[in-house]
């Protein structure tokens, strides 16, 4: 698995032709924290979280379908632009997905995922 994967609305990677497709504007951007190319000053591998960036440059709301369980079984939302709040009520079971659920993304909004 590389260190970054590019997301069709449907949870499928995009391929060389879908770049010129008019859902282009609207991604999922895959960053995988096991694959950081670059080595930390004394040489070691860099590990970090990953993320499942949804992004939707749509002037109307879209749904999301996350990856298969390949690239994370369960996720759970850190940032959801168009308005997810959690006013001190434990709303964590809302704030998780896993994999092959869809999520719906408002209108010019991105909502970030962090595999866990």
């Amino acid at each position: 698995m590389s260190d970054i994967g590019w997301f069709k609305p449907d949870g499928q990677l995009m391929s060389h032709d879908d770049w010129s497709e008019g859902f282009a504007k609207s991604i999922g951007v895959f960053l995988n924290g096991d694959a950081i190319p670059s080595p930390d000053r004394r040489g070691e591998p860099v590990t970090d979280d990953s993320f499942l960036l949804l992004f939707n440059a749509f002037d109307e709301g879209l749904t999301f379908t996350l990856p298969g369980e390949e690239w994370g079984e369960r996720w759970t939302v850190e940032v959801d632009t168009g308005g997810l709040v959690v006013d001190g009520v434990d709303e964590e079971e809302e704030r998780m997905a896993k994999a092959g659920d869809t999520i719906e993304v408002l209108p010019r909004s991105m909502v970030v995922l962090r595999r866990v």
